[in-house]
Parts: structure tokens; sequence; C-alpha cells
């Protein structure tokens, strides 16, 4: 579980996390930290989260990135449970779901201080979507995303 400080991700490809993949109870930190312009063909072109992974994100812009499926910025799921705090997610793309945040199976971010603004999914949830799996939100700014269903966030099946 690294410590990640200081860094730019950007234009990097993948199948899942184009910028970052945290798997496998991983419990990274990462500060200060520019996540920019990466692509993906599933999921979590910015950030993948999986199989109880816990990362820990403060004063990180996560910004224009495209995922051909879910997540365009984060990806969480299989009870993957990522803190972010006083960061930026904006500008990311997701031609399915969850344009910003994709959250799914078990998972529950917890974010403080966060703004969640110019995303897009073509279908549900430009901010935020939320699928059987829990949000804790305190503090958010969700402003000027768009999808079809859920600009800001769509639950789905069990979201709360």
């Amino acid at each position: 579980s690294p410590s990640i400080e200081n860094v730019t991700i950007r234009d990097n490809y993948a199948m899942m996390g184009g910028g970052l993949y945290c798997r496998y109870s991983s419990h990274p930190v990462i500060e200060n930290v520019l996540i920019d312009s990466n692509y993906c063909t599933d999921f979590g072109a910015g950030v993948y989260c999986g199989d109880s992974s816990n990362p820990s994100f403060e004063n990180v812009t996560i910004r224009d990135n495209t995922a051909n499926e879910k997540g365009g910025a984060l990806y969480c799921a299989a009870s993957s449970n990522p803190s972010v705090k006083n960061s930026v997610i904006t500008g990311n793309i997701s031609e399915d779901y969850g344009g910003g945040i994709y959250t799914n199976t078990f998972s529950h971010p917890d974010l403080a201080n966060v703004e969640i603004s110019c995303n897009l999914a073509e279908d549900y949830g430009g901010g935020i979507l939320c699928n059987n799996s829990g949000l804790s939100l305190t503090n958010v700014t969700i402003t000027d995303n768009l999808a079809q269903l859920g600009g800001g966030i769509y639950y789905w099946d069990n979201g709360t």
C-alpha cells in the first residue's frame, strides 16, 4: 500500500483503471495528485478500486478521464471503501454509467469537501451512480453534471 504524493498521472490507457488500479485489500495514500486525461475500455478511467481496497485521496484532482463503460473518474466495486477529501472530480466521461463516480457491489465511498462538476454519463448518473452500495457525503458540491437520468446522482438497486 504505497504513498503517492505530488505526482501527475496523465495520458494512460488500460482495460480497467486507466490512471490507477487498486485491488485486493490495497490501501494506498494519494495526496496532492493530478489524475488527468486517462482512458479505459471498461471501468474506472481515472481510478479503479475493487476487492476490499481502501485508498485514501486528499487534495486530488481527477479530471478529463474517459471510460467506455463505467466510472469516468472513479469506479468502486467489491467492498472497496475509498476516502476522498478536499478534492475535485471534473470533466470526466462515461459512455454508460457514472460520469464522475460509479459505486457498485457493497462499496461505501466517504466524500468530504469534494466538488463533483461537469461530468457526463451517456445513460445514468452524470455526477454519481450508486448501485447496490452506499455513499457518505459531507460538504460535497454536485453541479453541472449531465446524464439521461440522474444528472447529479442516480441511486439504483439498493443504493443508499
